[in-house]
């Protein structure tokens, strides 16, 4: 069997473009980002009493969901916390595969804070999607999108700098 020299760099391409998205995505900022944001965003500062491992939460944390076939922008902004509910800004870039269906967006999400840990459910029709950032030693999040259906995405969210 002949195989064309073309098809076999095609394929070792399209695998390593592949390979590029099987780590956690990393934050960034800057002309290429596209995850649109709201213009009242306010971060609030918690009480003083509160344990530092919820509040180290408080704040803007970028990285790119890497999952399926896709990758996506993403930017979490913490705005309010306190010992029993948070509320942060969720945005989404658009998709960066050809095959992405994902357009940005941004919405208000709530949950209930733990220590080193935020926990955000929501529903797509009427199944359950939890997302959790785990607070990592280095000070970076470890991020889990789990749909509920389909393959989890994951992602490194990095502190980034308020305007």
């Amino acid at each position: 069997m002949r195989i064309a020299w073309s098809a076999i760099f095609a394929f070792a391409v399209v695998t390593l473009a592949g390979c590029q998205g099987a780590g956690y995505g990393v934050g960034y900022s800057g002309s290429d980002a596209t995850a649109p944001l709201p213009d009242d965003i306010r971060i609030l500062e918690p009480r003083k009493d509160m344990d530092p491992r919820k509040t180290a939460f408080l704040g803007r944390w970028e990285g790119v969901w890497v999952g399926g076939h896709d990758r996506v922008q993403h930017i979490l902004i913490v705005e309010t916390l306190s010992e029993d509910t948070f509320s942060a800004v969720y945005a989404l870039g658009d998709s960066m595969s050809p095959y992405g269906r994902i357009a940005r967006s941004w919405k208000r999400v709530y949950g209930v804070p733990q220590p080193g840990k935020l926990v955000i459910t929501t529903y797509a029709n009427i199944r359950p999607v939890v997302t959790t950032y785990e607070m990592q030693a280095d000070g970076t999040i470890s991020a889990t999108y789990s749909p509920g259906i389909g393959p989890a995405s994951n992602a490194k969210m990095v502190r980034v700098a308020t305007k």
